[in-house]
């Protein structure tokens, strides 16, 4: 039995080195023109992943909020995660953004901020978006899954970013990229045809049913 998570079971989703090229692009971009490049982004896992990504850009980026923490206590642990050594030389040159004084002159120095919350339902990343509209070029790219309602969903569909205690409108360049961490359908595929069960339970998707019976009809099992 395969019990399989099914959150993209009924979507393909776009070649992640395609996305990892259009997130460097994008950067490319920003800094060109002298730009500032906001990302958003969930402080585990995401960050430290678009981190290296960008590895070739280490003395142009600050980092804030929960993502210091965590790229902190991430480093430590080598064996779990891809590139240890590399990892920690990053973080040994990228800047820690830890006072209000750093943070209030990150934006001078640094064209690319790293910072928490990756949906903009609050921390850090929510001042730099405030302070960037100010900036002739500027982008805020996410990077990962927005939730419906949530500032950042919103903000992507009308461009204006509001919360509980402030609306405005983002004059930036928005831009959301594919870098998910689940498996699409090809990949859920993969799985099964690699595991080779004899029943499969879908798990963790909003259309379970119906990608279980893709899965009934493309290799019948129940």
């Amino acid at each position: 039995t395969l019990i399989l998570e099914s959150t993209y079971g009924m979507k393909v989703q776009a070649p992640r080195a395609r996305e990892e090229k259009r997130l460097v692009d994008a950067i490319e971009e920003t800094l060109s023109n002298d730009g500032v490049a906001l990302m958003p982004v969930f402080a585990v896992g995401r960050a430290q992943e678009v981190m290296l990504i960008l590895k070739d850009y280490m003395n142009k980026i600050a980092l804030d909020g929960m993502v210091k923490l965590a790229s902190e206590i991430v480093a430590q642990y080598g064996s779990y995660i891809k590139a240890p050594k590399e990892f920690r030389q990053f973080l040994k040159k990228v800047k820690f953004i830890r006072t209000n004084e750093d943070r209030a002159g990150a934006l001078k120095k640094y064209p690319i901020i790293i910072a928490s919350a990756g949906m903009l339902g609050g921390g850090p990343a929510v001042h730099y978006l405030r302070e960037i509209q100010s900036l002739g070029e500027a982008k805020v790219l996410f990077t990962g899954f927005l939730v419906e309602e949530s500032p950042g969903r919103n903000l992507i569909e009308t461009k204006i970013f509001e919360n509980d205690e402030e609306r405005f409108h983002v004059s930036s360049d928005l831009q959301q990229l594919e870098l998910s961490a689940h498996a699409d359908r090809n990949g859920l595929f993969e799985i099964i045809r690699r595991t080779k069960p004899e029943t499969v339970i879908c798990v963790h998707g909003d259309k379970c049913s119906e990608f279980a019976k893709s899965i009934e009809e493309e290799f019948s099992i129940h």
